[in-house]
């Protein structure tokens, strides 16, 4: 068996000769194995008609090598550092390479010289090797078509034709369509499926390849162009692409200032609260407050507090939830010094920490609110329901809790609020669980399951299904215990709130 390596590299030369000697020793016990890269491969490359040539032959066989899938690269990094990847690790090092081996043997060569299985570099770092790979494949493109996939690649891994037309002011549309097929034929960028204009970087590195030989200045220039390029396009509809207009307007935001980028920063957060994404809102909320913090408080950053801190309730770990009523609690104080009350109240009456027996310093805040609220309200009701949840939970005074939760029920069914009437259930069942009345506490809950599904309301049917399964696990009905135990739990995992979790 003979072997070829890099058989791209060849000259035409040597490319007939290997056309002579495979026609002439097909009949003979040899093999002969080359490898090429098919990426650095155009249709005027020596080696294509070759392959056209060899194609002819009888026993020649052309095995393609795909790129190694997730499982593939968790065993190829395991092989060679002995380091398991997680899930989120293993997204991210498998996105920035796409499988792609080379890519992947640099970055562990980038992780042994960093000689510590701890460090964190190596999954995100550019090696030298690979910059040196991905800098000869853009050097086969000509200059104006590098100018063009620079430009791209500051609007993100992906970008339509839409979106980088109106950055090149020298370039019609025509010429833009060729420099797009040229770094297409250079496989330097991929068209997305199903989507006409819409194309996205082979590989992750390239885009940061092409990124990082930017200057700042260029880079927050570009940063800037691209945020006010994509207010154009979009319109009307901007507001739907906050999360993208926040990102680039935080990184340009030296030069264009802070205002944009707090107000799409905003926007992204909130929308990421609606869709059950608090991580994602707590991103935005926060790059935001980093801005604003230095400033003087104002009623944007109080409501920007408010958002973060109802992010946090739902990401933090339980030891850190106090932290979250901090932030809810400096938000409330700036509205109650303002005598902006409605917008103090709602700051009480938003999702708390559902986590009894464990002091957040909310009953404090509750205490406050309901100083404010007027008597006999709905709003009141609503505040002595999560009243008596902290004093039965957090502080495990039972007895103190019953005459909050007594006199809330007593304001919901005056009204007529049957979705009042649930969520106070659901809070008094947690607490009867807590203080071992099982019965009292499953009995409760079996009512908020059947009330949940008619008003949508995922967090009590959520909590209703874990104090079911709680209680009947320890009544002594371990079946219809698990059977809710699941229902929290997919529950949960919609609404993405870690103080849910629960395994069947």
């Amino acid at each position: 068996m003979i072997v070829l390596e890099d058989l791209q590299w060849a000259d035409n030369a040597s490319l007939l000769l290997l056309e002579f000697v495979i026609n002439s020793v097909s009949d003979t016990p040899l093999m002969v194995v080359a490898t090429y890269r098919d990426v650095d491969l155009g249709r005027r490359h020596p080696l294509s008609r070759t392959l056209g040539e060899l194609v002819r032959e009888p026993n020649f066989r052309r095995i393609r090598l795909n790129s190694f899938n997730p499982d593939e690269v968790s065993q190829f990094v395991m092989s060679r550092s002995s380091i398991s990847l997680d899930s989120s690790d293993l997204e991210l090092v498998h996105t920035r390479t796409g499988g792609n081996p080379l890519f992947l043997n640099e970055l562990m060569c980038l992780q042994a010289d960093e000689g510590d299985t701890d460090a964190e570099s190596w999954k995100t770092g550019l090696p030298e090797g690979v910059r040196d790979v991905i800098g000869l494949r853009l050097d086969r493109l000509s200059e104006s078509c590098n100018e063009a996939l620079t430009i791209a690649s500051v609007i993100g891994p992906e970008f339509g034709f839409d979106q980088l037309r109106p950055l090149l002011e020298d370039a019609t549309g025509d010429r833009l369509l060729e420099l797009l097929e040229e770094a297409l034929s250079g496989r330097v960028i991929e068209e997305m499926p199903g989507s006409p204009g819409r194309y996205r970087f082979a590989h992750a590195l390239i885009q940061e390849t092409l990124n990082e030989e930017l200057s700042m200045t260029g880079r927050v220039r570009l940063h800037v162009r691209v945020a006010e390029m994509m207010e154009a396009v979009y319109g009307s509809n901007s507001e739907s692409h906050a999360a993208e207009l926040a990102y680039h307007y935080s990184l340009g935001a030296m030069l264009a200032g802070p205002e944009k980028m707090v107000h799409f920063s905003k926007l992204a957060a909130n929308q990421a609260l609606m869709v059950h994404a608090p991580e994602e809102a707590l991103v935005h909320f926060q790059r935001a407050l980093d801005v604003k913090e230095e400033r003087p408080m104002d009623d944007e950053t109080a409501a920007l507090l408010f958002g973060l801190g109802t992010a946090q309730v739902a990401t933090l770990e339980m030891h850190q939830m106090a932290d979250a009523v901090v932030t809810l609690e400096r938000a409330f104080d700036y509205f109650v010094e303002g005598g902006e009350m409605e917008n103090a109240l709602s700051i009480a009456e938003s999702t708390i920490p559902r986590l009894l027996g464990l002091r957040t310093g909310m009953a404090r805040l509750l205490e406050r609110a309901l100083e404010l609220a007027p008597e006999d309200s709905l709003q009141n009701g609503r505040l002595l329901s999560r009243y008596g949840q902290e004093l039965g939970g957090a502080s495990g005074d039972y007895e103190a809790a019953q005459p909050a939760f007594n006199k809330a029920l007593e304001i919901a069914r005056r009204e007529r609020d049957e979705v009042l009437e649930m969520r106070i259930l659901a809070a008094s069942s947690r607490v009867d669980f807590t203080h071992t009345r099982y019965v009292e506490a499953a009995e409760k809950s079996a009512q908020v399951i059947a009330l949940a599904p008619r008003f949508n309301d995922l967090i009590a049917e959520t909590e209703a299904h874990r104090n079911a399964s709680m209680c009947l696990r320890n009544i002594g009905d371990p079946e219809a215990a698990k059977t809710h135990a699941s229902a929290a739990l997919s529950l949960a995992k919609e609404l993405r709130n870690r103080g849910f979790w629960l395994s069947p």
